[in-house]
């Protein structure tokens, strides 16, 4: 299996597996697991599917997508029909996500340049491919300078972001979807620190650096 970087302000990766990244969402989210979310064409998508993120695919021999997912920096600031965007977690903190309740997080998630969301994951491989797709998004935004992840996603991930080498944390509460009790409707804000650059940062003597983890 193969990892790729897609970025729109580059136009790196394959514009193809784009396109099967969002069938393959809408295939998950809206058909398997009735979430109300916005289609087009078959296609899931929404306002922060916008040039300002980036996208990671894992693919298999053949080419064909195995699993994605979608990367912004925290730093992201974008106005969007008069509305201020960031990323979902933050959005939702300052509740101007209203699909997502506050609660999410416990405090004001971070907002510096290297700290990057990981969200809208999506696998056809299960749990093994999702761990290759993390540990090879892990690897991109090493690569563009990042000390921290973060996502919302199934509590389960705590366990693989802890088998990738991140010390996994909660930002807030386990949550339901209003829409159904079924277990992979449950969602949670984490972060993980990564133990690479927290004994990088010792060995440099300038202290304890986290890095956020987030599906």
């Amino acid at each position: 299996m193969e990892i790729q970087h897609f970025t729109w302000d580059s136009k790196t990766g394959d514009t193809r597996l784009y396109w099967d990244y969002l069938r393959l969402r809408k295939r998950i989210f809206v058909d398997e697991r009735h979430w109300p979310m916005p289609c087009f064409k078959g296609a899931e998508f929404d306002f922060y599917d916008l040039p300002f993120a980036s996208y990671v695919f894992l693919t298999h021999k053949d080419g064909s997508l195995a699993a994605g997912l979608r990367l912004i920096r925290a730093d992201n600031v974008v106005d969007y029909n008069g509305q201020r965007l960031t990323y979902m977690i933050n959005d939702a903190f300052h509740r101007r996500l209203p699909t997502i309740p506050r609660q999410v997080s416990n405090q004001p998630p971070p907002t510096d340049s290297r700290t990057w969301e990981l969200s809208r994951i999506v696998s056809t491989g299960g749990l093994k491919a999702t761990g290759l797709l993390v540990k090879g998004a892990a690897d991109v935004i090493r690569q563009l300078g990042a000390k921290r992840m973060i996502f919302l996603g199934n509590p389960q991930f705590r366990k693989l972001g802890h088998y990738l080498g991140f010390d996994v944390e909660a930002l807030g509460p386990v949550i339901g979807s209003a829409e159904s009790d079924a277990e992979d409707a449950r969602y949670q804000a984490m972060v993980g620190t990564d133990r690479l650059a927290l004994r990088d940062a010792g060995a440099a003597g300038t202290g304890a650096v986290s890095a956020d983890l987030a599906a």
